[in-house]
């Protein structure tokens, strides 16, 4: 029994191939574009890649409670001063892991990118705040938010901070 006609099937073949072509040139373009960049940023994408995978799995399986202290100090907060050295590597940090989680195969949204950048500046001896915020959603509910400072940058999540209130916040570094 044929279940489309010679055209039909044609018709969808000829589609799927456009399909594919389309999607395998973006694909080859985001390589090339990887390629061409600098190393160091090469290593930065790929190890906010790697972080977000951790930490996204790590949100998925284990409660809060477990690994609440690894994050910081609870109710501490660092300095608003960062030196221009750090400053660049900040914007650097957020750039990688903006940037990488757009294209992760799992959900890397405001938590999962304050984790990982707040990993990240912690292996280079950068302190930040991360903060986590609550708001009201309408008449559906609350909505929280994550979003992590270093000195007076915000490094992810900064721009919907403002609408959300503050119910925690951890300090990376040690007073």
């Amino acid at each position: 029994m044929k279940l489309m006609s010679n055209h039909a099937q044609r018709k969808f073949w000829h589609f799927w191939a456009r399909c594919m072509m389309r999607n395998s040139l973006a694909l080859v373009r985001k390589i090339i574009a990887f390629t061409c960049t600098k190393r160091s940023d090469r290593l930065m994408l790929m190890e906010a890649f790697v972080l977000t995978g951790i930490y996204r799995t790590m949100i998925f399986l284990l409660p809060f409670s477990k690994y609440k202290r690894h994050i910081g100090i609870h109710n501490m907060e660092t300095p608003f001063q960062i030196g221009t050295k750090e400053y660049a590597v900040v914007k650097k940090v957020s750039w990688a892991v903006e940037t990488v989680s757009r294209y992760t195969p799992w959900k890397s949204k405001c938590f999962v990118q304050a984790l990982a950048a707040q990993r990240m500046l912690k292996r280079r001896d950068i302190d930040s705040t991360m903060y986590l915020g609550v708001s009201r959603n309408g008449d559906d509910g609350m909505k929280a938010h994550a979003w992590l400072r270093c000195g007076n940058v915000y490094v992810t999540g900064g721009n919907g901070s403002r609408e959300f209130t503050e119910v925690a916040r951890f300090a990376s570094r040690r007073f």
